[in-house]
């Protein structure tokens, strides 16, 4: 596995922050969302989250998803009820390739520790690839996973525009 970018986390505005050996600033983001577990208050580590850059890389930087990798795993490793989820949506007929980049970054994780579950649920009639990462101590494991798989595979209501 490729070696991580060194990165600091802004306590502030809770982004991490990292550049690219080909000067590209990354940024990734982890913010609240409750979306699918609104009835269930207990549950509340949830985040979404996404990686921004100020370009796109003009070739395949392998330390920029160890770096992510790395960045999801201590997250998780750090506050084992912490679920983190992640939404491909189809809008721009890309989100096959985010849901793979996203299982790439997955594989880098430990996945003795860190579990993924899958599910493809529609939004407003679009596909979206969507998937959460629990830890295996999660105290909350069979419950979330459970509510996670269940439910109507068109989600339009419960997530509305927001993804």
């Amino acid at each position: 596995m490729a070696s991580p970018y060194e990165h600091e986390y802004n306590v502030a505005n809770k982004i991490y922050h990292f550049n690219s050996s080909d000067g590209i600033t990354c940024k990734l983001i982890f913010f609240r969302n409750r979306h699918w577990f609104p009835n269930n208050p207990k549950l509340q580590n949830i985040f979404l989250f996404d990686l921004l850059t100020d370009s796109p890389p003009k070739r395949r930087d392998e330390r920029i998803s160890a770096t992510v990798a790395q960045i999801i795993s201590e997250r998780i490793l750090l506050e084992p009820d912490q679920i983190i989820t992640f939404l491909c949506d189809d809008e721009d007929g890309k989100a096959l390739l985010r849901c793979r980049k996203f299982n790439a970054w997955y594989r880098l994780c430990n996945q003795d520790l860190i579990h993924k579950h899958d599910r493809n649920v529609y939004n407003g009639g679009i596909l979206t690839y969507t998937s959460i990462l629990i830890h295996s101590n999660n105290p909350n494991y069979t419950r979330v996973v459970q509510l996670y798989k269940s439910g109507d595979p068109d989600v339009s209501e419960k997530f509305g525009d927001e993804i």
